[in-house]
Formats: C-alpha cells, structure tokens, sequence
C-alpha cells in the first residue's frame, strides 16, 4: 500500500466569497482539500481591511454594507457549496485583538466584547487583549 499525503490546504487570501464560491469546481479539480480564509468580520480600519485588524467578529456584512469579502449570506452560500464538493473551509479567528483600538480609545470599555470577552480586568487593566506595550512572537499585537 503507498503513502498518501493529505489534500493540500489552498490559502485564499484576495478574493470576495462569490468569486470563490464561482471557483470551487475549479478548487475541487485541482486537489484542494480545504481552503483557508481571512477572518470575515467586520475590520476595525474599514471595509477594505483584509480582516486582520478585527473588531466585530460578529458582523460578517450585509448586502448594503459588505466586507472586503462580501456579506454573511456570501459566507454561508460558500461553506454549503464547499460542503457538498468535500472541501474544508478554514477561517481564521484572531479573537483577543480588537483592531486599533485600546484602552486609550474613547467608549472602547463601555463598547464591550462578545460574551465571555473580558475587556479589561483588576490584576490586567488590558483583559483579555494583548496590551500595546507588550512586545514578541506570542504577546505583540497584530494590528
């Protein structure tokens, strides 16, 4: 019996949902066993972000205001079509960052976070977030 590798993970970083979606045969065709996506939230510098400056995890777009990749409906008509051609759908998750907005920023505590997110707590004024004094590979902020 030989080998086998796993099916290659295809890194889809530059295209709207519907495109990808248009691609998937071709995606299918090629051997891709997954594609991975950018977080699909709401991005904190605007909607031409390519996610990595997340605020509203939640906030996935709407027809009359899209993310740079389109809109939840998008994302949802995408993962079905991935689903019946056998193909994982990977989205990235950046979950303790907020974008470009800190303790600093006015309104950003009274904002709050999604349930279980600790803005800011007694023994850590920065909560859950990477604080922008913190340097290196594991505790430096992305955004």
């Amino acid at each position: 019996m030989a080998a086998e590798s796993a099916p290659a993970i295809l890194q889809w970083f530059d295209g709207s949902f519907d495109t990808i979606e248009d691609r998937t045969v071709d995606i299918f065709e090629t051997g891709y066993g997954a594609v991975w996506l950018p977080p699909p939230g709401r991005a904190d510098s605007g909607n031409q972000s390519v996610g990595y400056d997340v605020y509203d995890r939640f906030e996935l777009g709407s027809p009359d205001r899209p993310t740079l990749y389109g809109t939840e409906t998008g994302l949802k008509q995408l993962g079905e079509q991935f689903e019946a051609a056998a193909i994982d759908l990977h989205i990235d998750a950046i979950l303790n960052h907020a974008g470009f907005s800190d303790q600093g920023t006015p309104g950003f505590v009274d904002a709050g976070g999604y349930p279980g997110l600790a803005i800011t707590l007694d023994n850590a004024i920065d909560g859950d977030f990477h604080s922008g004094f913190d340097t290196g590979v594991l505790q430096g902020r992305l955004s």
